[in-house]
């Protein structure tokens, strides 16, 4: 497992869930819901700490890796970078 700051996604339940530990103001477990992007997960958990390197967050999902570069999307460049979160997706945020 790759170090870093986490966020990932479980079946709970029958619910699907999301939890972030230190890559936001309020770290914890919130309900993943139909639709979530990577902006949605990280605003959803108090957006990101102010030492997080946006531009380099990854987001696990199985064995694919992709890429989220906060940064650019911020200016609304590259912003097909935020795609739809699935159960087991995993976003570390160095």
């Amino acid at each position: 497992m790759p170090s870093g700051n986490l966020s990932g996604a479980s079946r709970q339940q029958g619910r699907q869930y999301l939890r972030c530990h230190r890559t936001s103001q309020k770290p914890g477990k919130y309900a993943l819901l139909e639709g979530m992007r990577i902006v949605d997960a990280l605003k959803t958990a108090g957006d990101l700490l102010e030492d997080a390197q946006v531009a380099g967050i990854k987001i696990i999902r199985r064995a694919e890796r992709k890429s989220f570069n906060y940064a650019q999307f911020a200016i609304g460049k590259r912003t097909e970078q935020n795609i739809l979160l699935e159960s087991g997706d995993v976003i570390v945020v160095p």
